[in-house]
């Protein structure tokens, strides 16, 4: 495992840093292993600087707290190492920047405790005084930034599925994980209540006129505002209710985090048809979901293959339907393109020269005109000249290359 967080920057920021002693436990169980022993104290040595990157940081870290678990576990002072190891993804959570990285410090914390959970083995009963400290913090955390908590139920649910299985060793740890994982919950379906109702997306689909009535397929109704609220008055009811915790925690599971959610706005996309339920059209209502979902900030997660499945639909949608229809979609989709400000990534690039060369291949000056046009008014990538890597090789936009290509 290469640090490269460490071994480069360290050296340029020639900053001085002390070690806090609580923090030297990780250098004490790693003292008969060299390698690991030196790199554990460059890692703690680039941690405790006054201006530590923690983007590369927390990947080292990350590494190495899971991959060396066993080693350190098994040491006499493994509940100390825990505890340090949680302390450490706590402090990104409440001081990196960007906010992302606060969000993945949180992230790899719920990893790392799943691991702690599900790994200890004659271990466990020990490990359990650390795991609880790191589940108060990250609780105060969450209730200070609530917008975390969001995103940390997938991560709740599978700490709350390991101390389930585990059982009786880590009881004590289940009253806290299930108030603070049904706590994230009922903030997961207030921020969802919070946007528009998907629903309102299957009603305005492009082909299909207003006056219809369709029933509400199932994969649309189960992310609808009414099943939302429905799931918030289960939650309330898992709250105030008098079974054992442990049956309450195992209907809690049962609930919807934010990643199945999020994974149910593209799935829902297969339920989307046309009136006629010709296949054209078909393509055509698909293609609007999911511009729908590329629109959306808080699915962030499935926009790639939103944008993926949104090429698969125009190379099959290009070949045939009506023109002018196809042409009001191909302009819905450069306008999202254009104003979602999407990362930098090779499926946008693939996606834009799809509709470029599908287009051009009609032969139809008129059409062909009006899609340059888009493409024109699509962002540019700039070279963006970014400086050295240590071997002196340019860094700049990888885009951009790829965007050159795509114009030419």
């Amino acid at each position: 495992m290469e640090f490269k967080g460490i071994e480069t920057d360290l050296p340029q920021t020639n900053l001085e840093a002390v070690i806090p002693e609580e923090q030297k436990v990780l250098l004490e169980v790693n003292a008969d292993r060299f390698g690991i022993h030196q790199q554990m104290e460059k890692l703690l040595t680039e941690i405790n600087t006054d201006h530590v990157d923690w983007a590369q940081t927390l990947e080292d870290l990350h590494s190495r707290a899971m991959s060396d678990f066993s080693y350190y576990n098994n040491h006499k002072r493994g509940a100390d190492a825990v505890g340090v190891y949680c302390g450490l993804y706590t402090q990104v959570a409440e001081q990196s920047t960007p906010d992302s990285l606060r969000e993945v410090g949180i992230r790899n914390l719920l990893y790392y405790l799943e691991k702690v959970v599900s790994s200890s083995e004659e271990h466990l009963v020990r490990n359990v005084t650390p795991t609880s400290q790191a589940l108060r913090r990250l609780g105060k955390i969450l209730h200070d930034a609530p917008a975390y908590a969001v995103a940390s139920t997938p991560g709740l649910r599978r700490v709350t599925q390991a101390v389930l299985m585990a059982g009786k060793p880590v009881k004590p740890l289940l009253k806290p994980l299930f108030k603070l994982f049904s706590s994230a919950l009922g903030q997961c379906y207030e921020d969802w209540l919070g946007r528009e109702d998907p629903v309102v997306w299957f009603g305005q689909r492009r082909v299909t006129g207003p006056s219809r009535e369709d029933p509400l397929p199932e994969a649309v109704a189960c992310i609808s505002h009414d099943r939302l609220r429905s799931w918030q008055a289960d939650l309330a009811d898992l709250r105030g209710g008098k079974d054992s915790l442990e049956k309450r925690a195992r209907e809690l599971l049962a609930l919807p985090d934010n990643a199945q959610i999020t994974r149910s706005y593209y799935e829902a996309v297969s339920a989307v048809e046309s009136e006629e339920n010709e296949e054209w059209k078909n393509l055509l209502e698909r293609i609007h979901w999911l511009v729908q979902v590329v629109r959306t900030e808080a699915l962030t997660s499935v926009h790639e293959m939103a944008l993926r499945e949104i090429r698969r639909c125009y190379e099959e949608v290009l070949e045939g339907g009506d023109r002018s229809r196809v042409q009001e979609c191909i302009h819905e989709t450069f306008a999202t393109l254009r104003h979602a400000r999407l990362p930098e990534t090779q499926t946008v690039d693939h996606l834009v020269t799809t509709i470029g060369l599908k287009v051009l291949a009609t032969q139809d000056a008129a059409w062909a005109d009006a899609v340059i046009d888009e493409i024109i008014g699509w962002d540019f990538h700039y070279p963006e000249f970014d400086g050295y890597t240590e071997k002196w090789a340019v860094q700049v936009n990888p885009a951009h290359l790829k965007n050159i290509r795509t114009y030419s």
